[in-house]
């Protein structure tokens, strides 16, 4: 049961890590055409676009905080385990990050 536990830490730091990625990205598109068909959008409906914009960028800093704890506790929790191992990590979450980019983005 612990290398079940200690694979899935391992796969979460990776899929954290390209959500990072992807976050800080969508926090770059502030004000930009781009951004207005966000994912955010929801959480940020029936107000003005200034303050849509506000909003989703808020939402994008909550998020990559969360993600950023995450990603560090699960880092941790995984290097006895995997050493040297943990380098490979950025290269998996950049991997999922062009996925991400490529469909929630809109990159052509």
């Amino acid at each position: 049961m612990c290398k079940i536990g200690k694979a899935f830490s391992y796969s979460c730091s990776a899929i954290s890590f390209g959500v990072v990625l992807f976050l800080l990205t969508d926090l770059a598109y502030f004000g930009r055409i781009a951004k207005l068909n966000s994912f955010w959008q929801f959480a940020c409906n029936n107000i003005s676009e200034n303050r849509l914009q506000v909003c989703m960028a808020h939402y994008d800093v909550c998020a990559i905080l969360i993600f950023l704890c995450l990603l560090t506790i699960t880092v941790y929790s995984s290097i006895k385990e995997y050493g040297w191992k943990i380098v490979f990590l950025p290269f998996l979450g950049c991997i999922l990050y062009v996925i991400l980019c490529r469909f929630f983005l809109n990159w052509v």
